[in-house]
């Protein structure tokens, strides 16, 4: 459900993404650029919105078979991904990279955030727990 600062994003991100390309030096128009850019400020709001998501959540769900082949589909296409990256040669790999790492941060995160100490302790996982750490 949308409530009220997600239609603020989405309207602040139209006005900005539509509006201000159109005004340019060319074509002044009577509105005030800083107070559109100002309304960036509500995905700071979006953000701490999910930071609180995230430190009062339960993290149940990253212990679900979909969670587990989820970041296994994402393990095997990183393998995919690096071996293409020795045959090809493209500037945007680092940006795939960077996704990849976004994604195994997430999951260290919401791991690190279920298991709490027991992350490093528990024996059926002892190994992964610290292959995913280091």
């Amino acid at each position: 459900a949308w409530n009220w600062l997600d239609v603020s994003i989405v309207v602040s991100g139209v006005i900005e993404g539509w509006l201000l390309p159109c005004i340019s030096s060319n074509n002044p128009l009577p509105i005030n650029i800083t107070a559109l850019r100002f309304l960036r400020i509500f995905r700071v709001f979006r953000f701490l919105r999910l930071l609180r998501a995230f430190v009062y959540g339960d993290m149940a769900w990253c212990e679900t078979p979909k969670f587990e082949l989820f970041i296994s589909g994402v393990i095997g296409l990183n393998s995919v991904v690096m071996a293409l990256q020795l045959d090809f040669k493209w500037d945007g790999w680092v940006y795939v990279e960077s996704i990849f790492l976004a994604i195994y941060a997430f999951e260290l995160a919401v791991r690190l955030k279920r298991f709490r100490c027991r992350f490093f302790s528990d024996k059926d996982n002892l190994l992964w727990n610290y292959l995913d750490f280091t």
